[in-house]
């Protein structure tokens, strides 16, 4: 991006009636003050486009850091230039961590000692963001070296005012999922060109590839039809035990040709505890493998969190789509999520833009027995009508 193009823009401010002085930025035209006064005056605080952005407070900051070193996370290791998993800790300073080969595209195990290598749990990552031809501008932002895009899709979505589904955002040429963490694709890495002086990155001399490119264009995301219209917290909850494997289950039947892009499903509720989903999902008669989302309750928005695949699935009408799921939380051998009810009346939910598009069907793949058409698990279906 050539330099005369480069937007820097500065805060002005604004008097409004209820909160005195408001930070609005040159590039947006016009502020919602209500919704400003909804978000709180001090939710913008540090977000200072051109600036690195702490978001978390100190205490916050510090439960992110010893998270950072629980396994299956990714931490950023500067002196060597690469990301690796959590795979095992050998002592209070020593551990071993997955690391992708670039050549074989496996892992290696690669033994690193905190007191001698510099292994971050956060990591600064340069963005690039161009919204039209006169507005573009550029940041820096701290984020935990486990986030996922989405992370700085929502950030962005929210400082610019816009769907964070209108935003693509790109890594050395390639294009990135909202659900890819910067360690799977090693953004803020050194390029190959750089593997012989990783002294210079690691000084703040970023070679010209290494930033994130965000354009506005895309689409304005899928559509999400739920099928419940209560969510019982906490009365009641459906229970998972860790060798279990059995799934709950329902099954989507669209009346007319869609794109299947997710779904939802309740979180493990009443614990601190990071959790996984195991799923799988067929259509028709043809069943995906079995798959694993990992969410901390930080991911946990509305009493739903969302797995999206990286790639739409095209459904044609009347063929049913089921999905599978079941629950392990932590080391627990035992874990409860929340549950939905009153599901017979969902060809009545006002928030479903296509009311009356999706047929919710029983299933025999529902192992476990707890989920069917009035209640249980699995109360969103996301997708594009075709």
């Amino acid at each position: 991006m050539d330099s005369e193009y480069t937007y820097q823009p500065q805060y002005i401010w604004k008097t409004t009636a209820n909160d005195g002085l408001l930070p609005i930025t040159n590039f947006t035209e016009e502020i919602n003050e209500s919704e400003m006064r909804k978000r709180g005056k001090n939710k913008d605080q540090g977000k200072e486009l051109g600036v690195i952005t702490e978001l978390k407070d100190e205490q916050e900051q510090q439960k992110q850091r010893q998270k950072g070193f629980s396994n299956g996370f990714y931490v950023y290791v500067a002196n060597k230039g690469v990301y690796g998993l959590i795979k095992s800790k050998k002592s209070d300073t020593q551990y071993v961590l997955k690391v992708k080969n670039a050549l074989s595209n496996e892992f290696d195990d690669l033994e690193v000692d905190t007191t001698v290598d510099d292994v971050k749990t956060d990591i600064e990552l340069c963005i690039r963001v161009v919204i039209s031809e006169d507005k573009r501008f550029s940041l820096i932002v701290k984020k935990q070296t486990n986030d996922k895009m989405k992370a700085i899709a929502e950030e962005l979505a929210e400082l610019l005012n816009i769907k964070k589904y209108s935003l693509t955002f790109f890594y050395r040429g390639e294009k990135i999922s909202f659900n890819e963490r910067f360690g799977d694709r090693n953004i803020g890495t050194p390029s190959k060109a750089q593997n012989n002086s990783i002294s210079n990155s690691v000084s703040g001399e970023s070679a010209s590839d290494n930033f994130i490119l965000c354009l506005k264009g895309g689409n304005e995301g899928p559509k999400y039809w739920k099928r419940f219209m209560t969510v019982d917290d906490p009365c009641r909850q459906l229970s998972y035990i860790a060798d279990d494997e059995a799934f709950d289950a329902i099954s989507f039947v669209p009346k007319k040709d869609i794109s299947f892009t997710g779904f939802s499903v309740y979180p493990v509720a009443n614990t601190d505890i990071d959790f996984k989903c195991i799923y799988k999902y067929k259509i028709g008669s043809e069943s995906s493998q079995e798959a694993i989302a990992e969410f901390t309750q930080a991911d946990v928005d509305k009493k739903h969190v969302d797995i999206i695949f990286d790639q739409e699935i095209p459904v044609q009408a009347n063929k049913p789509i089921t999905i599978m799921v079941r629950f392990t939380a932590g080391e627990e051998f035992f874990c409860s999520t929340l549950l939905g009810y009153q599901g017979e009346n969902y060809m009545n939910i006002p928030e479903n833009e296509d009311k009356e598009l999706f047929e919710i069907r029983e299933t025999s793949d529902c192992t476990k027995g707890e989920t069917d058409l009035r209640f249980g698990q699995i109360p969103r279906i996301i997708y594009f009508l075709q």
